[in-house]
């Protein structure tokens, strides 16, 4: 059993750094109101760019908006608050 799941960790730990779209099927635009895995997802890699800092809820919240426009602007991308395409293949 120990064996099986450090298989699993090792699968995931190479995976981390892929595509999320390997992953999770995208679906976008991702905006307040939306919630799940992807949110999560985004929240964890806003994280990694210093642009949010609250829970990893997967509730995509005014905090989260702001966030996103943090990391558009860091990026040069137009500032929305909104993950569409080109905010998700940045992050």
């Amino acid at each position: 059993m120990l064996h099986a799941m450090t298989s699993v960790k090792k699968t995931m730990d190479y995976h981390s750094e892929s595509s999320p779209v390997e992953l999770y099927p995208f679906k976008y635009p991702l905006d307040r109101g939306d919630k799940g895995l992807q949110v999560m997802w985004i929240q964890s890699k806003l994280m990694k760019h210093d642009c949010y800092d609250g829970e990893l809820d997967g509730r995509f919240n005014l905090e989260v908006s702001k966030a996103v426009r943090r990391f558009q602007t860091l990026k040069s991308l137009t500032v929305t608050g909104i993950v569409d395409r080109k905010t998700w293949t940045a992050l």
